[in-house]
């Protein structure tokens, strides 16, 4: 039986792939295949519903999986940053996820609070290098399919390092975006405040943010690793200081050892 996109379509959009396969009288790996070759998300990734075996509908993690829909307010710009800088996408476009250290686990536990009492848990990681464990880390995976449609629409894609570009308008957020971008990627020390990416295309998006919420145009230097990759630093320093009062002073999200680096080594310098 060949199964058209409208009736896989129209199957996947009301109940599981077990449960249309057997409407439709095939197997379940024939509608599963044929989902998957129309680029249709399942039920579960539609909706983030399931299906008991008394047959109850249930909500699985309900939480507002169309939080990044539009850029509207500053904590979906600071996250969207922090996104950019240490978010990723799965390979089989079915997750965003991020990771940080264990000790800047209070703002991911904010933008759970964002997304709604139904967000998933944290989960908590030791990576391993060459047999070498390093920091202790939590991890919040959101899978749910409509938010990273909408998370790459905005420009966070799957291996984005070198080709990241915000494919959006972030309108009087910038800001926002950019100290979440800092808190990801950069550091603010007493006598330097740095942010790198390997994207050179973005390094340029961030410079002319930048130099509009402050009026400072930090440079954009490059330079390449052992590995023969390209990195890009905006590196700013004590004459640059309106560039760092723009991005972190008034602010109300921010990981916490960035935000004490900045109130005490810049917030004098106002």
């Amino acid at each position: 039986m060949t199964l058209s996109q409208e009736t896989v379509e129209n199957f996947a959009s009301r109940m599981s792939d077990v449960d249309a396969s057997k409407e439709l009288g095939v197997c379940m790996v024939t509608f599963y295949k044929a989902r998957k070759l129309f680029g249709i998300p399942s039920y579960f990734e539609a909706t983030g519903k399931r299906k008991t075996k008394t047959g109850k509908i249930y909500s699985f993690m309900e939480y507002n999986d169309r939080y990044f829909q539009s850029i509207d307010s500053p904590d979906k710009a600071y996250f969207l940053g922090l996104l950019a800088s240490d978010g990723n996408i799965s390979p089989r476009l079915t997750a965003a996820r991020i990771a940080l250290k264990a000790d800047d686990a209070d703002i991911l536990e904010k933008f759970r609070s964002f997304l709604g009492a139904g967000a998933p848990a944290l989960k908590d990681k030791v990576p391993t290098l060459k047999g070498i464990k390093g920091n202790p880390q939590k991890i919040l995976v959101l899978s749910r399919k409509v938010l990273v449609n909408d998370l790459m629409k905005l420009g966070i894609t799957p291996n984005k390092s070198h080709t990241l570009k915000i494919n959006c308008d972030l309108k009087d957020f910038k800001k926002d975006f950019i100290r979440g971008v800092w808190d990801g990627d950069g550091s603010v020390t007493e006598r330097r405040f740095k942010v790198t990416t390997a994207s050179e295309c973005f390094a340029f998006q961030l410079q002319g943010w930048i130099e509009e919420i402050s009026g400072v145009i930090l440079p954009v230097k490059s330079e390449v690793t052992k590995n023969d990759k390209n990195l890009f630093h905006l590196p700013g320093y004590i004459r640059d200081a309106n560039a760092i009062h723009a991005i972190y002073g008034d602010s109300n999200l921010y990981i916490e050892r960035k935000f004490k680096n900045y109130v005490r080594y810049w917030e004098p310098r106002r």
